[in-house]
């Protein structure tokens, strides 16, 4: 039996180099973990504060455009740490004129009925075209063409698109949401005698665009509308469990069946 102990010590302690180099192997990989996610965090909030100062130079630029808010132009933490709501603009209507599609090349001058300068509308087209990745809509109606072309533009370059909207209005005269499901985009209403009025869409799973703004022509041109556009864990994630809610409910009812209202 001496033997047999002397035989386990040496095995064990033959085993324990291995173990100690696997823990410390261990404890560097956990490390290099850490390291990495602060340099992501450090990245994201770089990221946050670019785009800040972007849509500050934007607004100088357009010329007529309000300063920005100080809630959106301070420089924080991005809404990934989770340390409270980055602003990122916030958006007032009516706007005077549509915008010009020539931009600054319009060679019209004074006598050109449309607008060249950084309207609320303009802002708004910007954050649509950033949609890298996803990009969820719940909204009363769209009739406005050039929001409609933005949001065909994003699926065309890969953006995955999900419309929701009402089906009386996705049906009436001048909707663009039969034209957008025809392109391509899933589209689904809510088959209720009730209306679907939320006004909100989702960019990325990070940005939530919110606020009275009908996406229509006369909510641009006419309506008293505003829209506030952030960053905030909590309220993305929300808004994003009502819309995932509501996509589910809506892809299982049939056309003339009674929903409830969510």
């Amino acid at each position: 039996w001496r033997a047999q102990i002397r035989e386990t010590t040496n095995l064990v302690q033959s085993c324990e180099p291995a173990q100690a180099q696997r823990t410390s192997n261990m404890g560097q990989s956990v490390s290099q973990c850490m390291q990495q996610q602060q340099k992501l965090q450090q990245l994201e909030q770089r990221n946050a504060t670019l785009e800040q100062e972007l849509y500050r130079l934007r607004a100088q630029v357009g010329g007529g455009a309000a300063p920005a808010p100080a809630a959106q132009t301070a420089a924080g933490p991005p809404a990934a740490q989770g340390t409270g709501p980055v602003v990122l603009d916030v958006l007032f209507f009516p706007d005077q004129a549509m915008p010009c599609r020539y931009g600054s090349n319009c060679r019209r001058g004074a006598s050109c009925t449309y607008s060249h300068e950084n309207t609320s509308l303009c802002r708004l087209l910007h954050f649509i075209r950033s949609a890298r990745h996803r990009l969820d809509i719940c909204v009363f109606n769209i009739t406005c063409n050039e929001i409609s072309s933005e949001i065909e533009a994003a699926a065309k370059r890969g953006v995955a698109v999900r419309i929701i909207s009402d089906d009386d209005q996705s049906e009436s005269t001048g909707s663009d949401v039969r034209q957008l499901k025809a392109s391509g985009i899933p589209v689904r209403t809510d088959h209720s005698p009730y209306h679907m009025h939320n006004k909100f869409a989702l960019i990325d799973g990070h940005t939530l665009i919110n606020g009275s703004f009908n996406w229509t022509r006369s909510a641009v041109l006419n309506n008293r509308e505003n829209i506030v556009i952030l960053r905030d864990p909590k309220l993305v994630q929300a808004f994003g469990n009502v819309f995932e809610q509501m996509w589910q409910l809506y892809g299982t009812i049939r056309p003339g069946a009674q929903t409830s209202v969510i």
